[in-house]
């Protein structure tokens, strides 16, 4: 019996860091839009500042705002004051299309985008809990405010592996100006 219980052990050691890589978040926030993080990276790479993805997957016809909207709207904004070993957050802007709503002209996003976040942090050689509060506004016909409470952890390590999101979170990256 006490084998049995020492290979599990074994296997769960060797296996488990390979199934739980910060990889993304649950989708949460409205109907018409729903948010998500994503990281590029399984681990933190004994870095002090690390790169993230905010991202929107927007209904059909459905927009959401630039850092600095126009005549309307508002663009999102980022509490992360219940994270751990963060102390500091940038959000990369990517260039935004012109479009109008209800007669104002505006700056946004609509469809997918995703929004790089530059963490820096406290300690590179700890565990990083990333625990975002993002109020955004959504607008088609009429606007729509809108709340995503995301959050995960990213482990501390180094020789990270890339994950499924690291070519998008790059991606919008080079979109980005600033």
């Amino acid at each position: 019996m006490f084998k049995k219980y020492n290979i599990i052990l074994i296997g769960l050691l060797i296996f488990l860091p390979k199934l739980c890589p910060a990889l993304e978040s649950s989708w949460e926030g409205i109907k018409e839009s729903q948010l998500r993080l994503i990281s590029p990276l399984s681990n933190n790479n004994e870095k002090n500042q690390i790169t993230i993805g905010v991202e929107y997957k927007l209904q059909e016809g459905w927009k959401t705002y630039w850092k600095s909207p126009g005549e309307g709207g508002f663009p999102q904004r980022i509490d992360f004051s219940q994270s751990n070993n963060i102390q500091n957050i940038e959000i990369n802007w990517p260039s935004p299309s012109q479009f109008s709503i209800l007669g104002l002209k505006t700056l946004g996003y609509e469809n997918k985008i995703v929004f790089p976040v530059n963490l820096k942090l406290k300690d590179n050689l700890r565990p990083t809990l990333v625990d975002f509060n993002i109020d955004f506004l959504v607008c088609k016909e009429i606007c729509i405010p809108g709340n995503a409470k995301l959050n995960f952890i990213i482990p501390y390590g180094h020789n990270a592996q890339l994950t499924e999101h690291s070519h998008v979170v790059e991606k919008f990256i080079s979109l980005s100006p600033n």
